[in-house]
């Protein structure tokens, strides 16, 4: 069966606030039984909607119930072999979740950190390239690898978009795997600011996604990617039974 055709989004994401507190936060509920430190994270919290704030509390509160059941099978060590999967593509063993606690906790952080809806003038979907352009034959997947080898320094912030997640949240349904916190963005628009605006200009995809930067910028958020399938959005996701996935 061919795989759906996709389509590449990018949006905002308070990469800080993760690093800081959010990521601490759900490990102290997770892994030490604190979930009070979970239901702290929803006390005034400035969400991007009201449907992501609905959505954030009925998984808060399934989370809670999972602690408290004693249902997490994991404890923020490895590797447990049961749960953990090599990732040909990073080439690295990973925990790959299949409980119920991890595919919460996963959907809990995105929507704790994407502000969806962006905000205005920031286009979701990735805009097609021109015909023109340098890479108009490729895909946005080949022009992030061909970014990668521009620099040392582009190819960290491109490893960090795309696998910096914290590795006890990889269901396998996850869609978003890394991110550029607010202060990677700026290092990353002026690194792209130094390769001229001729070579940006050349490049239709390097163009788009170095507005995309400067947009976060200006917002002062950070900024996540991923493709996910024609017509569907990243709130389409859903658990999938473990025997479809291992």
């Amino acid at each position: 069966m061919a795989d759906p055709e996709r389509a590449w989004v990018i949006l905002p994401f308070r990469g800080t606030l993760l690093e800081t507190r959010i990521a601490n936060a759900l490990q102290e509920a997770l892994f030490q039984g604190r979930v009070e430190a979970l239901a702290s994270l929803l006390v005034d919290f400035p969400f991007g909607s009201e449907e992501l704030q609905k959505d954030a509390e009925v998984r808060a509160k399934r989370l809670v119930d999972l602690i408290m059941s004693g249902s997490i099978d994991y404890i923020g060590e490895g590797p447990y072999p049961a749960h953990w999967r090599m990732d040909a593509a990073r080439g690295v063993f990973h925990y790959a979740g299949a409980s119920p606690w991890c595919f919460e906790a996963y959907r809990l952080l995105l929507d704790l950190t994407l502000v969806d809806p962006p905000p205005a003038l920031w286009p979701a979907s990735f805009p097609e390239p021109d015909k023109g352009a340098l890479d108009a034959g490729g895909n946005l997947w080949d022009f992030f690898g061909d970014l990668s080898n521009e620099s040392i320094e582009i190819d960290a912030f491109m490893g960090k978009l795309f696998d910096s997640l914290p590795v006890w949240l990889s269901p396998a349904e996850s869609t978003f795997t890394g991110f550029l916190n607010e202060k990677d963005v700026v290092k990353l628009r002026g690194l792209l600011d130094a390769l001229g605006e001729g070579r940006r200009e050349r490049s239709s995809y390097l163009r788009e996604f170095y507005a995309y930067l400067k947009r976060a910028e200006a917002s002062n958020l950070g900024l996540t990617a991923a493709a996910v399938p024609v017509g569907t959005r990243w709130q389409d996701e859903a658990p999938r039974r473990i025997a479809e996935h291992w």
